[in-house]
């Protein structure tokens, strides 16, 4: 193996190492319909935005043009020049901000989903096994403390412990 080639795949192995700290083993997309469409209607209200910041950028540096023309300069005047140099300036700002927004706001989907479909995925992987084994659920179901809907596994808990009772009391009765 030449040099060249050993510097390469020391690279990508620390491109992997730098992906497997930010996963950590983790899989993120679990349910992908409800997610993909949570991202989406994310990035979408996203890009509105942006879209807003970049029609307001390009009619503050319009109505600056107006003014220029309503005080009578020459059309190659220097104010026309500096207004126009600006105005390009602040598209290539919008634009690489605008980049680096919608690459966070991707991440920031894919994490924040993944705290909601995480716990439902867990509560409906629970039932389904319950219901194939037809074992009761006695194991107390818990979600993690980063995770939505924590009240949910406390009132399925509560829930559980109740016909527990129930079904205890029932037997010592017959």
């Amino acid at each position: 193996m030449t040099t060249l080639s050993k510097e390469k795949e020391t690279k990508v192995d620390e491109r992997w190492d730098f992906w497997r700290y930010l996963f950590r083993g983790k899989i993120y997309l679990i349910n992908p319909g409800f997610q993909y469409k949570f991202m989406a209607w994310v990035l979408g209200w996203a890009a509105f935005s942006l879209l807003v910041f970049f029609l307001s950028n390009y009619l503050f540096f319009d109505q600056m043009i107006s003014r220029g023309r309503a005080m009578g300069l020459a059309p190659d005047h220097a104010y026309f020049m500096l207004i126009n140099d600006q105005k390009i300036y602040m598209a290539r700002i919008y634009l690489i901000a605008s980049s680096v927004l919608t690459v966070a706001i991707t991440f920031w989907g894919l994490f924040f989903s993944h705290r909601i479909a995480g716990p439902m995925f867990r509560l409906q992987r629970t039932f389904n096994e319950a219901a194939e084994t037809g074992k009761d659920i006695t194991s107390e179901i818990r979600f993690r403390e980063s995770d939505f809907f924590a009240e949910v596994p406390e009132s399925i808990n509560t829930y559980l412990d109740a016909v527990s009772h129930k079904k205890e009391n029932d037997q010592k009765a017959s």
